[in-house]
């Protein structure tokens, strides 16, 4: 049989009707592996966003931790600056007090318009742990938002005592709630403010250990 001959035999038909199917089935594929691979390299995208989220929140909720807790010791710092004692006009205001007064209530109520004070210096610092109770149960789990609570009430604590004392001049709240410690020597608001950063940091400083490669 020659070439010319067995040529002439193809069903050239059907041979494009093969190729054509098989030309299809490639773009069917190649569609369904681009497809794959933008959804691949979507889903990726919004895990490194998840991801980028998560660690920024992280950061900044221990951030925000550790200045309140160095706020709270300066706030409860029961030592005066120089500048706040003639500020307070603390000799005068003694000496104008009437005979038999009670010297220790109108200290306590000085020094608790004093923190009061304080507290105004850190109000952007104080609003962010507030800020972070909204997204850390969201992005951490109960754990994490039960403890940025907690450290949220006591700094509420903290101030309402004080102006509690020194607006309306009731001394129902121990005076160690805001000053730093009590006549046993222990501080329990920042104890309980030390084991909110202890629970913080075992949740959140793994995320930021991850990004440095550790």
């Amino acid at each position: 049989m020659s070439i010319g001959s067995s040529l002439c035999d193809v069903d050239w038909d059907a041979a494009g009707s093969m190729l054509s199917g098989t030309a299809a089935w490639a773009a069917v594929g190649a569609a369904f592996y681009a497809t794959w691979k933008a959804a691949n390299t979507f889903t990726q995208f919004r895990q490194q966003k998840s991801y980028e989220r998560r660690f920024s929140a992280a950061e900044t909720a221990l951030s925000a931790a550790y200045r309140a807790k160095r706020n709270l010791q300066v706030v409860r710092d029961g030592n005066l600056t120089y500048e706040e004692y003639v500020s307070a006009d603390i000799t005068r205001q003694l000496d104008e007090m009437p005979e038999g007064s009670d010297v220790d209530r109108k200290i306590l109520e000085i020094r608790a318009k004093i923190t009061s004070a304080r507290f105004e210096r850190y109000r952007q610092d104080w609003d962010q742990v507030i800020n972070q109770v909204a997204i850390s149960k969201a992005l951490f789990g109960r754990e994490v938002e039960e403890a940025m609570k907690e450290i949220a009430n006591e700094i509420v604590k903290v101030q309402d005592a004080a102006a509690t004392v020194a607006v309306l001049n009731v001394k129902w709240l121990e005076e160690s709630i805001f000053t730093s410690g009590d006549r046993a020597g222990s501080d329990r608001l920042m104890e309980r403010v030390d084991r909110c950063i202890g629970v913080l940091e075992r949740h959140l400083l793994p995320i930021l250990a991850v990004s440095n490669g550790r």
